[in-house]
């Protein structure tokens, strides 16, 4: 069982979650990739069960701002959401509860067909080294250990990795190359 040695908004696994879509968001927003790519690239190449996009349409986009608003309010501008999905959130676009967020939703799923090909074309390393650096503040500030947090980000939100034990497969040069 963890053990949790101080208390913060979002623990580890908000916070990461919170970060790892805003990542994806942002890339999008930055032209980087087209969010299926970003999707394709998380789910098919890194292992996740959903891509950020998909996600934050699942879980809802409301619920998704107003958590990240609030974690914005108390630790600062990195968890502020991203515009897009504030936009979405304005025109009543919701996600999966209204049909329509960042994908069109169809009997409880996203109508999205993502490929190998449009995996190839995003680094995921981009979004992982941004939430493995999250993931150094709450142990920092002894929230908890990396074991923790490793495995409450396999265990809570089905992470592959947990974002510490992902650092150590690729090495601290991959993960600082994507951060600057």
């Amino acid at each position: 069982a963890a053990t949790l040695t101080a208390d913060t908004p979002g623990f580890g696994t908000r916070r990461s979650t919170s970060v790892w879509v805003r990542a994806g968001i942002l890339a999008h927003e930055a032209t980087i990739a087209d969010k299926e790519s970003i999707d394709a690239a998380l789910r098919l190449r890194a292992g996740f069960p959903m891509g950020p996009f998909e996600l934050a349409d699942y879980t809802g986009l409301d619920v998704g701002l107003h958590a990240s608003d609030y974690m914005a309010n108390r630790l600062g501008e990195a968890y502020r959401p991203a515009a897009s999905m504030r936009a979405l959130v304005d025109k009543g676009m919701l996600g999966k509860k209204t049909g329509r967020g960042f994908y069109e939703w169809k009997d409880g799923r996203a109508a999205i067909a993502l490929s190998a090909d449009q995996a190839k074309s995003f680094d995921p390393a981009l979004v992982l080294s941004l939430v493995v650096n999250e993931a150094t503040k709450p142990l920092e500030q002894g929230v908890a250990s990396a074991t923790d947090i490793d495995m409450a980000c396999r265990q809570g939100l089905a992470f592959p990795q947990g974002p510490f034990e992902w650092a150590d497969a690729v090495g601290v040069d991959e993960v600082l190359k994507n951060l600057y």
